[in-house]
């Protein structure tokens, strides 16, 4: 018995297979760009504290009440007058 081909040969041999129609091709090299060019990624280096900690942390904030901001009028102007509603604007060309 021959030896198998990885999955990863056998789509590099179809996208390179001039014979093959470029739709399966293409179709064979997008499933294996991602073997061959490696994700750009994103690492955070946390230093207070490991995870865990900063997890139970979170989670005691999330529990506490939210933190309410006062609303105190401005005694100092006066109420502004309401007048009515505005008149529409007619917008339609003139026929």
């Amino acid at each position: 018995m021959s030896e198998q081909p990885s999955p990863l040969e056998f789509l590099r041999a179809v996208y390179l297979n001039d014979q093959l129609p470029l739709s399966v091709r293409m179709r064979a090299a997008i499933e294996a760009a991602p073997y061959y060019h490696p994700k750009l990624a994103v690492t955070a280096i946390v230093a207070d504290g490991d995870l865990g900690e900063r997890l139970d942390r979170a989670i005691l904030r999330s529990q506490s009440p939210p933190k309410l901001i006062e609303l105190r009028p401005n005694e100092t102007k006066a109420p502004p007058q309401w007048s009515g509603p505005m008149p529409r604007a007619n917008h339609r060309a003139e026929e």
